[in-house]
């Protein structure tokens, strides 16, 4: 699955997470992929799921879900969020990492580490602790039920990406309005403070979307196949872009109505042309090259949709 900054990959243990910052050049040097390759995986001890279920959706996020009768993990990820918030019960916090870990800042229940040149910074709750073995860190949640793992941009985030780790994203909505030949789309999402009383949060902007805003952003930007990311230091932000009015369909009024007919008639005469082969010669057109995940339907739900837990 890709979210971009992040993408996803469900697995019994658990939910990969990778960040691919270099595309790779296929198919004949037509197109170019940003696949998933795994850093790390977020799970719990002794986490051995059959299957990873849809828990819960809304406009751009997804909760799934693993269980395996001993335990329980819920992650809610999304378009545009640097952080995976996780909630779990049966077992300690449990991290594992593609390769041994560079860790560059231990603060007791927030850890610092990079993966593959890739920054990750991990938040347990408060009086907890981070365990690292190896390419295994682990720890207890101290009687609670979160923690939550974001990318950085850099080292030096840190600290920011720390003031929102426990202001849990719980939904998103995205509302549209059309005024004077201009149309904003306002992206909301909605948060739960685990701690303190912090509800704000952080989100990524594709290209598209923090060129027609006015919104401020941070300095802090990711990759991803659609351009680079800036990074919004709120719940919501607003994009305006100018829309011509256009009918999509013939007045009813008697007196259009014939007007109507006798243009449709001749939008839909062919105009004469020569007769042309029935085969293409030449190269065939590239195929769009990186994959797209689907936004999910608008509405949360209990119901869970079985999904392969390797899918």
């Amino acid at each position: 699955m890709y979210g971009h900054p992040l993408t996803y990959q469900a697995v019994s243990g658990g939910l990969e997470l990778g960040y691919p910052t270099s595309p790779a050049i296929v198919g004949d040097g037509r197109q170019y992929e940003f696949a998933h390759k795994r850093d790390l995986t977020l799970g719990l001890t002794g986490l051995n799921s059959p299957d990873t279920k849809a828990d819960a959706w809304s406009d751009w996020t997804v909760t799934p879900y693993w269980s395996d009768g001993a335990r329980t993990l819920r992650t809610t990820i999304g378009h545009g969020l640097p952080f995976v918030y996780a909630r779990g019960t049966g077992g300690d916090a449990r991290i594992t990492t593609a390769q041994a870990p560079t860790v560059f800042s231990d603060q007791g229940n927030v850890l610092g580490i990079t993966v593959a040149g890739h920054h990750y910074a991990l938040f347990s709750p408060t009086g907890t602790d981070w365990n690292v073995s190896g390419s295994t860190i682990t720890a207890g949640l101290g009687g609670k039920d979160y923690f939550s793992v974001a990318v950085l941009p850099s080292t030096d985030a840190l600290a920011t990406y720390r003031t929102y780790a426990y202001s849990f994203v719980t939904g998103s909505t995205v509302n549209w309005s059309y005024d004077a030949g201009t149309v904003r789309a306002t992206y909301s999402l909605t948060t739960e403070a685990k701690e303190g009383t912090e509800r704000g949060t952080l989100q990524a902007l594709y290209r598209h979307q923090w060129l027609h805003t006015t919104d401020p952003l941070t300095p802090y930007t990711y990759v991803s196949p659609r351009g680079t990311m800036k990074v919004r230091e709120a719940a919501s932000f607003t994009t305006a872009q100018k829309a011509a009015a256009t009918s999509p369909a013939c007045p009813a009024a008697a007196s259009t109505r014939p007007a109507c007919a006798a243009t449709s008639t001749r939008s839909r005469t062919p105009p004469t042309r020569s007769p042309e082969p029935s085969t293409r010669t030449g190269p065939a057109r590239p195929s769009a090259s990186s994959p797209n995940w689907c936004r999910s339907p608008t509405r949360s739900a209990r119901a869970r949709s079985a999904t392969s837990s390797s899918a």
